[in-house]
């Protein structure tokens, strides 16, 4: 009897460490999980309450446009032009001068002293909440070509009135031969508030030299081919603009005149017009 109860308790103590061996294991293997999933996995921050479904570009205009049915974006700064139509046109934190010849446009003008032209059916958003919304100044343009003979150099006068903000006035050029020497000098009348806002003409960088000056109230922008320089045979992308600035009613460019004189074959040919 004792030699049994002696077989028993010795059998009891073997199962007790095998169990207390295998509940060891577990806690160990258990502690390795914990501890590999706590060290390689990133538990990514709350999304309860964000949105990312994307505006419309109705919800994108400011309410004064909200009867437009606008179908696309065109965000520009500085001087820029939008040609499309029903476009939500967007200017930049500067000044900007945008001229839109599309229809049903919504123009909303950057943060400095901007000049918008637009079409009768377009709607201009000013205002510090973008809420004052009204028709935009549209452009009051004439055309005149004169074609120059025999050199063949052809001069088209526009420009385009931006009422009490100012306009430009400018000069488009063809030519059929080669141009080996250029001047043009256009004259704006320095009406009540007009002042002298910028020059620019699209030849290649430095084909033309700029200048300006006031002379007997009236603002003389000139531009002169150099020296050395060209224009190519069939250039038909050259044009010269003459900016200005308005503070008070809008400028008639009544009066306003341009001159051109140019050395093509060995002939020099003086065109001139008005606006």
């Amino acid at each position: 009897m004792r030699r049994r109860a002696a077989r028993t308790r010795a059998r009891a103590r073997v199962v007790l460490a095998a169990r207390a061996g295998a509940g060891l294991l577990v806690l160990a293997v258990a502690a390795t999980l914990v501890t590999s999933f706590t060290a390689t996995t990133n538990v990514p921050a709350s999304n309860v309450g964000a949105s990312y479904e994307a505006l419309t570009i109705p919800e994108l205009a400011p309410p004064g446009c909200s009867t437009l049915a606008l179908t696309s974006v065109h965000v520009g700064s500085g001087e820029f032009s939008n040609a499309g139509s029903h476009v939500l046109v967007l200017g930049g934190a500067g000044t900007d001068v945008i001229t839109d010849t599309g229809i049903g446009n919504c123009i909303v003008a950057g943060g400095g002293t901007n000049s918008v032209t637009g079409t009768s059916s377009d709607v201009c958003v000013t205002g510090a909440t973008l809420d004052a919304a009204g028709p935009c100044p549209t452009s009051d343009t004439t055309t005149t070509t004169v074609v120059s003979n025999p050199n063949g150099v052809t001069a088209t006068a526009s420009s385009d009135n931006y009422g009490d903000y100012g306009g430009q006035e400018r000069l488009a050029f063809t030519n059929s031969a080669v141009v080996t020497a250029f001047s043009i000098t256009i004259r704006v009348r320095k009406t009540k508030g007009v002042t002298f806002n910028s020059q620019a003409n699209s030849y290649p960088g430095g084909a033309l030299t700029q200048r300006w000056t006031v002379s007997g109230g009236v603002i003389v922008y000139s531009f002169v081919l150099g020296a050395r320089e060209q224009i190519p045979a069939g250039y038909a992308s050259g044009v010269v603009y003459a900016q200005y600035g308005g503070t008070g009613s809008a400028h008639s460019t009544s009066g306003d005149t341009w001159t051109v004189t140019s050395t093509s074959m060995g002939t020099v040919s003086t065109l001139s017009g008005t606006f």
